[in-house]
């Protein structure tokens, strides 16, 4: 919590910044974008599906890294997909990051 001498300073300093330099202080002043929920399950999906096509190729072509590389995005799409879905209401199962 800031002391009432923070608060009056920073308010200070906000006002110099609207008075001086409006649009930074409208750039400052809004929230940063996030990545919209909705496309988290197309990227997840494209993960999975391009780890079981790198998966089939590395079989196919006799390439272990290939096939290594494919599990592990295969594994962490499922993962993030389907982990990541704790309960909302819950803070300690399944903390969101983003």
């Amino acid at each position: 919590m800031l002391s009432w001498y923070e608060r009056r300073r920073l308010r200070e300093i906000e006002y110099w910044f609207e008075a001086n330099d409006p649009g930074l202080a409208a750039y400052v002043g809004t929230a940063p974008a996030r990545w919209p929920p909705d496309r988290w399950p197309f990227l997840t999906t494209a993960a999975i599906v391009t780890g079981v096509a790198l998966f089939v190729l590395g079989v196919v072509l006799s390439a272990p890294v290939l096939i290594f590389t494919g599990v592990t995005l295969g594994i962490g799409g499922l993962s993030w997909r389907y982990g990541s879905r704790g309960d909302q209401g819950s803070p300690h199962e399944h903390p969101q990051m983003w």
